[in-house]
């Protein structure tokens, strides 16, 4: 891992380098014709994805090909797909997703690349810990390669700041801590010791307003920053994809609903089943009684938009 202007960087290891790539060029022309009807049915969505793409190209993440040096270098040029997504929970924020897995003569540029081990610490354990017992808690995110940093300074972590890798799940961080005043403590100490690697802890949330008071208000989430911590309730959060109750400190499951009055069908079966996230089985015995009633309307063989069975719906 190289450092350079306070910040982190490593390559991926390359199976053959240099690599032998095929041309791909038309290929990535052809993924492009569906983004591209997209984007100019919708203006808006067009000009927040320039304005994405701008952005990658500001901050260095990507650079622009001088036009003579585009077919310079055959079998080590690749040509990147990439498409809008939008998140429903966040119709605002357009994510730009370059496709590494987009094969051209069973070739990919993820198979030029060694994958290695995984070193995310596993989903259920990280939620487990988080809800072991009633604390102060918070799910922190919005950084990247904590890891690093805790061992590289390790002379400045105390105990439970090392303790607080087992926490992280990809780059959000959910621990809970025995009072306010160990939250406010070990906040401190995360930013700082993550600041030496160059990283930055953001998007702070907590069911303690004195921890979240020592917080700078820029460094919080967004959904925090606009209520009044002192007179208002606190708000219904997601981390890792779960819903947490910051007013109760309890989780909590938000599930989506078809209009009433209409016929049930199939479809509409199927977008509330799969719109529950669940990951620690709390739900299994609802959920399980659900699949069911899905699973005797897919043995009817009715189409998608065609009513359930009156008995069925009932039971629904």
């Amino acid at each position: 891992m190289e450092s350079f202007s306070g910040n982190r960087a490593t390559e991926h290891v390359r199976r053959r380098n240099p690599p032998k790539l095929p041309d791909n060029k038309l290929m990535a022309l052809r993924r492009l014709e569906g983004p591209k009807k997209r984007l100019l049915r919708d203006p808006p969505l067009r000009q927040r994805y320039a304005e994405e793409m701008q952005l990658l190209l500001d901050k260095g993440y990507a650079e622009s090909v001088p036009h003579n040096e585009l077919h310079t270098r055959p079998h080590v040029s690749w040509y990147l797909p990439h498409h809008p997504v939008i998140n429903p929970n966040k119709p605002e924020k357009v994510r730009i997703v370059f496709d590494c897995a987009t094969e051209c003569g069973s070739v990919s540029l993820n198979s030029q690349v060694l994958q290695g081990p995984n070193l995310n610490n596993k989903l259920l354990g990280v939620l487990l810990q988080f809800q072991v017992s009633p604390r102060v808690s918070g799910p922190h995110g919005g950084h990247r390669g904590y890891v690093s940093p805790g061992q590289d300074h390790r002379d400045v972590c105390p105990d439970n700041m090392v303790d607080a890798q087992q926490n992280f799940y990809v780059d959000d961080l959910l621990i809970s801590m025995q009072s306010a005043d160990d939250g406010i403590r070990l906040a401190e100490q995360l930013r700082h010791v993550t600041s030496l690697g160059g990283f930055r802890l953001t998007k702070w949330a907590s069911n303690s307003k004195e921890l979240l008071e020592s917080i700078p208000e820029s460094e919080r989430h967004k959904e925090v920053k606009e209520i009044d911590i002192e007179r208002k309730p606190f708000l219904t959060e997601r981390a890792i994809g779960v819903r947490l109750d910051l007013e109760k400190d309890q989780m909590a499951v938000v599930i989506k609903h078809f209009e009433q009055g209409g016929s049930v069908t199939r479809r509409d079966l199927l977008c509330v089943i799969s719109s529950v996230y669940d990951p620690l089985g709390f739900l299994a015995p609802f959920l399980i009684r659900a699949k069911v009633i899905f699973q005797e309307e897919c043995r009817r063989k009715k189409g998608w938009d065609e009513a359930i069975s009156d008995s069925n719906e009932v039971q629904w």
